[in-house]
């Protein structure tokens, strides 16, 4: 039972991971840049009500751990358990950092937006 909820966890983090991968760069446009964060905050959301099954999944491999004999099941599963780790640990980071990186180009898009509207009028004399 063990190992096939954690296939069915490793093949939904592979499928997270590739999304991610896959995600379009951060816009510099305004209303592009909400959508993104939108669709971030949505995966990140996924993430996380993920993260009770990964933590339990971890905890039940520990437990497998101490009860099984050395070799090459036991190195095996230490195996399967280190890479899931820095797999989710991995993710965890890319969203976290994605995240960041699309709230602070929506604030400098922002500030450019209400520069630009400062500016119009001052353009729009000038031509007069």
């Amino acid at each position: 039972q063990f190992q096939q909820m954690f296939d069915e966890l490793r093949t939904w983090l592979d499928g997270r991971r590739n999304q991610q991968a896959q995600s379009c760069p951060v816009s510099a446009k305004l209303e592009r840049l909400q959508s993104q964060i939108q669709k971030q905050e949505e995966f990140q959301k996924n993430l996380n009500q993920h993260s009770g099954s990964y933590e339990m999944i971890v905890a039940e491999g520990e437990s497998l751990l101490l009860c099984v004999q050395p070799g090459e099941e036991k190195s095996t599963l230490q195996n399967q358990l280190l890479t899931l780790r820095a797999d989710w640990e991995e993710l965890v980071k890319q969203t976290t950092d994605r995240h960041s990186r699309l709230k602070d180009c929506l604030q400098k898009a922002q500030k450019y937006k209400q520069h630009v509207e400062d500016l119009l009028p001052l353009v729009e004399n000038c031509k007069v």
